[in-house]
C-alpha cells in the first residue's frame, strides 16, 4: 500500500510501538525488531552490514533456556547478559503483548489517542468554563466568546457576508 493513510499509520506505529513490551513464551517474536528485552529492540545494538533479518526469538531457545552460544554469535556479550535476564514463559502459549500505558496492561484505543494527540496548553479562562455548575448552553457560549467564534458583526464581515443587523442601503457600515 502506498497511500497517505498507510504512511500515517506507520508514523503512529513508530510512536506507539515503544509502549508495547512482549513477554516471551513460544518465542514467535522478531528477535531484532520487537521490544521483548529490558534494553529495547536488539536491532539498536546491531553493528553488522545491512539490516538484520526477521529471525525469530525461538531460534535462540532450547527447551526453556537460552542458547548462549547462538546468542553470542549474533550480539555482543554485554547484550547477551541482558538477554539472559529475560524469563521464558510457557512454550505452548503465545507471546503476550503488554501495553505499558495502562495499569492493567491491556491495550486501549482511548489511552493511545490521549498519548498521541497534541494538546494545547490549557487556558486559565477555559478552566472556569467547563464546570458542572454551569449549564452546557452557557459554557458553550462562553467558550465561543473566548475563542472568538460568536457570530458577531465583525466576525461575519471577515467572510464578506451582508450583515443583517445593519441596513444594506447605508454606505458606511459603521452606522
Amino acid at each position: 500500500m502506498d497511500s497517505n493513510y498507510w504512511r500515517e499509520l506507520m508514523h503512529i506505529r513508530d510512536k506507539v510501538e515503544p509502549n508495547i513490551f512482549w513477554k516471551v513464551s513460544d518465542g514467535n517474536l522478531l528477535f531484532w525488531w520487537d521490544n521483548w528485552t529490558p534494553i529495547g529492540p536488539i536491532a539498536n545494538f546491531y553493528y553488522g552490514n545491512g539490516k538484520p533479518g526477521n529471525t525469530k526469538v525461538n531460534k535462540f531457545i532450547e527447551g526453556n533456556t537460552w542458547n548462549v552460544e547462538a546468542l553470542q554469535e549474533v550480539v555482543p556479550n554485554h547484550v547477551v547478559q541482558k538477554l539472559l535476564t529475560v524469563h521464558i514463559g510457557n512454550r505452548v502459549i503465545k507471546d503476550q503483548g503488554i501495553w505499558s500505558l495502562t495499569t492493567n496492561s491491556n491495550f486501549s484505543c482511548s489511552v493511545a489517542f490521549q498519548y498521541l494527540r497534541r494538546r494545547n496548553a490549557e487556558s486559565p479562562d477555559l478552566a472556569n468554563v467547563w464546570v458542572k455548575q454551569v449549564p452546557f448552553k452557557m459554557s458553550l457560549i462562553a467558550w465561543r466568546m473566548i475563542k472568538k467564534r460568536l457570530p458577531l458583526d465583525d466576525i461575519i464581515q471577515r467572510f464578506k457576508l451582508n450583515i443583517v443587523s445593519r441596513c444594506t442601503c447605508c454606505r458606511d457600515p459603521t452606522t
